[in-house]
């Protein structure tokens, strides 16, 4: 008998001590390689491991908030995996706004300027998407913990940064959102949040591997970690970015804290910023973890849990979770116009409106070119049983200067340079002024811009642009001889536009404008420079409307998105003309020749990817209609009419065969993605006029039975920072000199022009 109850005795002081025994997890900072966190986690609940605490910094924050709000490491694999989380690293916005796009221009460099303050910059990212994916995934878990992270699926905690302090702050009640939120924000990439009057950083800057907040919140008897964070700091005295990373960062602290603690290092192969590439680091998180898995079970031996069990009890968690529905919306950090105008935006955003819709809103209010940042944070209301949202909004500074061009092997090289100002009010106005400078093609430019947000939004741009191109007969290579200029169009355009959108991506626009076009060209296309140009000088206005939607993001080459353009202008005018004798010398024409003519014009452009993005195919089709008549010469007629240019050198070179007042067009696109940064592009594109102007001893005609033709090109293209640069051929078919070899650097973008 003595026997028999000495061995319950020590039976049950076992299972009491197996009870009692907790583990607690610690997970790193490493930006994109903290993606194995999750893959380390997967192997945990495998191997029946259980997680009794977490504590993490920065992306080790981010993966142990959603574990500490309920999500499996399966349900976090997938998001990883999703285009919402690559806008969330990228700091992109999911949605575009026609409405609120610019017109594209070849600037690579943008620096925005305080009148006030001085030079300044702003961040790397945009932090909208991650801040309202925090916080619609974690505030309803937040809710019913009432801020405690002990009343979570899992008890959490997470460290921040406060560079003041020089120490690392932790965080164990609040805003689950906002914790996660600033133990990711990495200096000068997010902007910081502000807690108690303290600007918190990233965590990781000061402990990033928080194993000492695990063990005095919680005390675990065992302790199993992940750390990506390998080495010290590269400093480089080229490199001002890992200077200051060495100046505020300090290594991970990797000690053993006890014998019951063990370590994992997965080698996840993949850079700190190289989001596109995690499911790399959950496959490395995963594989290490396993490799490791008989020295873990022996550490927790007795004190196992089913993976089925887990499953149960996060089941059980996530099913008292209330569901994210908004309340309340409330916007501060604006003064009283400028919150007038913003919440204008966000009207939409109702009490009891589904998320999507403030989401759409919140989207819509920061591409406003007068607001810098809006930064959503959630608190539930328990009388209304939905989270009331408090928007912390900041407007943007008033000076934007850009800087770019186009660098090309051909002699159509430029410069490009502009300058804005705002004032945000009640009805925000921008000014901008750019100047493009080149052989090949110059500019002017000036608008003003006007919005407004009520029960019709609408925006008013009037503007002034001067453009000038400067054709020249043969194209030389860098530094080959140029044959003179036989082509000089100048165009002076003054008008007014208006603007209303129609869905987050389509613009419907109407515009009146003064138009002033003077050509001098050569009749033939072999002349002596010392001869007399003729010119046309084509005076009127032009009044037009039409519908354009876009999401295409890039300014030239895209290989994702759709656009589509249709558009009706009335053009009406005077033509004079001064045209050359028959013994060299110029005249006058003295009669005064009115001009008046409909253009009616389409544009429809889609690309589909496949394989995993690697392969993009495109279709592109447009047409014009015209009543236009033909000018009393050759050239003359030509240079009045519209161009066919899809490709970039059919852009720069008067092709005679793709001008037309009436054609149709297709065109086939693919995109190769080669490695790294560089693509494989190629266009073919069918063109088939209705009539072609050809020139005959008595004057232009209009040749209705002329054949289609063709416009191919290929080009190796890569992404830089100062733009697309690309080497490539293109054949333009029935031209003099069909053949064109370039390589170019930057973005060719000419400015919007009512005639071509």
């Amino acid at each position: 008998m003595i026997r028999w109850l000495l061995l319950m005795g020590s039976l049950w002081t076992a299972c009491a001590a197996s009870a009692q025994v907790r583990v607690g997890v610690v997970l790193s900072g490493g930006g994109a390689k903290g993606a194995a966190h999750v893959g380390f986690l997967q192997a945990l609940e495998e191997l029946g491991i259980p997680v009794d605490a977490v504590t993490g910094a920065s992306m080790g924050a981010l993966v142990g908030a959603y574990y500490a709000a309920g999500y499996s490491p399966a349900e976090m694999d997938s998001l990883l995996q999703t285009e919402a989380f690559q806008h969330r690293a990228n700091g992109t916005l999911p949605i575009s706004f026609g409405f609120k796009r610019q017109d594209p221009d070849p600037s690579v460099v943008e620096v925005r300027l305080s009148s006030a303050s001085g030079w300044t910059r702003d961040y790397v990212i945009d932090g909208l998407p991650t801040d309202w994916g925090l916080m619609q995934d974690l505030a309803p878990a937040s809710a019913k913990a009432q801020g405690d992270f002990d009343a979570l699926f899992v008890p959490f905690r997470c460290v921040a940064s406060d560079v003041l302090a020089k120490s690392d702050t932790t965080f164990s009640s609040g805003d689950l959102a906002t914790a996660t939120r600033t133990s990711m924000t990495y200096p000068f990439y997010l902007e910081p949040v502000e807690v108690d009057g303290r600007l918190l950083f990233d965590g990781g800057l000061y402990n990033n591997f928080p194993s000492d907040v695990l063990l005095e919140a919680f005390a675990p008897e065992i302790i199993i970690g992940c750390n990506v964070s390998f080495g010290e700091v590269s400093l480089s005295a080229q490199d001002p970015a890992s200077q200051i990373e060495a100046m505020i960062t300090r290594p991970a602290n990797l000690q053993l804290l006890s014998n019951s603690m063990v370590i994992i290092s997965p080698e996840t192969g993949i850079g700190t910023f190289d989001f596109d590439e995690v499911e790399q680091a959950v496959e490395a998180g995963y594989r290490a973890t396993m490799e490791r898995a008989d020295e873990l079970l022996d550490l927790v031996a007795g004190i196992g849990i089913s993976p089925e069990e887990v499953a149960r009890r996060r089941t059980a968690f996530r099913e008292s979770v209330l569901p994210f529905e908004v309340g309340d919306v409330r916007l501060t950090g604006l003064n009283p116009g400028q919150t007038q105008y913003a919440s204008r935006l966000l009207r939409r955003a109702a009490p009891g409106t589904r998320s999507s819709v403030l989401e759409r809103s919140l989207y819509l209010l920061v591409s406003d070119e007068h607001i810098a940042s809006a930064r959503p944070v959630a608190t539930f209301n328990p009388s209304t049983q939905r989270f009331d949202v408090s928007v912390a909004a900041r407007s943007e500074r008033d000076l934007r200067f850009e800087a770019g061009g186009s660098l090309s092997s051909s002699p159509v090289s430029f410069g490009h340079a502009g300058l804005s100002v705002s004032r945000f009010g009640r009805v925000p106005l921008a000014v901008e002024a750019s100047s493009t400078f080149g052989n090949f093609y110059s500019a002017f430019a000036a608008h003003a811009r006007l919005d407004w947000h009520g029960a019709l939004p609408f925006a008013i741009r009037p503007d002034f642009t001067l453009h000038r191109w400067n054709f020249e007969r043969s194209f030389a290579t860098f530094f080959q001889d140029v044959r003179p200029s036989y082509l000089v169009l100048t165009e002076q355009e003054f008008g007014l536009s208006a603007f209303t959108p129609v869905g987050p991506h389509g613009v419907l626009w109407m515009r009146g404008a003064h138009l002033e076009t003077t050509d001098d060209f050569y009749p033939e296309f072999e002349f002596n420079p010392t001869d007399t140009t003729d010119r046309i000088r084509w005076t009127g206005v032009v009044g037009g409307a039409g519908y354009r939607r876009s999401t295409m993001q890039e300014k030239s080459m895209n290989r994702a998105g759709n656009r589509f353009e249709l558009s009706l202008r009335r053009f009406r005018g005077t033509t004079q003309d001064w045209l050359r004798n028959e013994v060299g010398l110029a005249r006058r024409d003295t009669s005064v020749s009115q001009a008046a003519f409909y253009r009616l014009h389409g544009l429809v452009e889609q690309y589909t990817a496949a394989r995993e993005e690697r392969i993009s195919v495109g279709v592109r089709g447009e047409f014009l209609f015209s009543d236009e008549q033909l000018r009393r010469s050759y050239m003359g007629s030509v240079v009045q009419t519209a161009p066919f240019a899809p490709t970039p050198g059919s852009d720069i070179r008067m092709l005679e065969r793709f001008r037309s007042y009436n054609y149709v067009a297709v065109g086939a696109i693919s995109d190769v993605r080669l490695f790294g940064v560089f693509r494989w592009r190629t266009e073919v594109h069918w063109y088939r006029p209705f009539d072609r102007l050809l020139s005959t001893g008595k004057g232009p005609v209009l040749d209705e039975s002329v054949g289609p033709g063709y416009l191919v090109g290929t080009w190796l293209v890569a992404s830089t920072p100062f733009g697309l640069m690309t080497m490539g051929v293109e054949h333009h078919q029935g031209e003099r000199d069909p053949w064109l070899v370039e390589f170019t650097l930057g973005h060719r973008v000419f400015n919007r022009s009512a005639r071509r």
